[in-house]
């Protein structure tokens, strides 16, 4: 039997096609069964006590409060911190942080009522998580606008590194992030 150049060529590339799938399939099997026995190598998880976490919520709080336009800071009468799942349990705030009441929230609506009559206020969901090197806080911060809903205005960091020999968390860095479409504020 005779075969033309076209044949053999095609021929070839159907082979060279099949041999390379079968070659990427084993390669895959064995990437897999390497990845799966390899234990994890990153940051592990870190629960602070309810002590530590009661200064860590805090003073990021505090940062929060100092790193707002000294406009806004002298204006507000009152933090609203939305309860949400994320807080612990046993978190306990003070009623004051640099000279601001604090007032959790648990329910949505009773905070867009409140704030809706209430300019001067300010709404946040909080939200902390923690490794064994580091903490970290992010601010969401929300305003009312004139059909009494919550549009979030922007987030706000909060980066705590805590030193490995005497065990504390310190500030390290605070940032904010318009991620937000720019809206009118009504």
């Amino acid at each position: 039997m005779k075969f033309d150049n076209y044949t053999l060529f095609f021929a070839v590339c159907i082979l060279f096609v099949c041999s390379c799938g079968t070659t990427a399939k084993k390669t895959t099997e064995r990437t897999v069964a390497r990845d799966t026995s390899t234990p994890s190598k990153g940051p592990a998880p870190y629960s602070p006590s309810a002590k530590e976490l009661n200064t860590l919520y805090a003073q990021a709080i505090a940062a929060y409060i100092k790193q707002l336009p000294s406009t806004d800071r002298k204006k507000m009468d009152t933090l609203f911190v939305g309860k949400n799942p994320d807080l612990p349990k046993s978190l306990e705030l003070p009623l004051h942080i640099e000279h601001v009441p604090l007032k959790l929230i648990e329910d949505w609506e009773h905070a867009t009522d409140k704030l809706a009559y209430r300019k001067l206020s300010i709404y946040i969901n909080l939200i902390g998580a923690f490794l064994e090197q580091s903490g970290d806080f992010i601010f969401v911060t929300f305003y009312i606008n004139n059909e009494k809903k919550a549009l979030p205005q922007h987030n706000f960091n909060v980066h705590f590194g805590r030193d490995s020999i005497q065990k504390q968390f310190t500030l390290d860095s605070t940032w904010f992030d318009y991620v937000y479409p720019m809206r009118k504020k009504q």
